[in-house]
């Protein structure tokens, strides 16, 4: 599995966390893989250019601030 598969993976559970950093570890919990911050934020980059997943950093409706959350498109 790469950090691509990884990411992809994840996003198909779905994940949320207050930061990018927290999500990684979290992706790297759930897959059992030892990937970088810096691999996994172009493995995420790379997904939401080929509209693989939304960008996980947005405001939710009613929310009072930012959350990554990272899914499926």
């Amino acid at each position: 599995m790469d950090a691509r598969e990884a990411v992809l993976t994840a996003a198909q559970a779905g994940l949320r966390a207050d930061t990018a950093e927290e999500g990684f570890a979290l992706i790297r919990k759930m897959t059992g893989t030892g990937f970088s911050d810096a691999a996994f934020a172009d493995a995420v980059a790379g997904a939401v250019a080929e509209k693989r997943v939304r960008d996980p950093v947005r405001l939710m409706p009613g929310a009072l601030q930012c959350h990554w959350r990272l899914e499926s498109a």
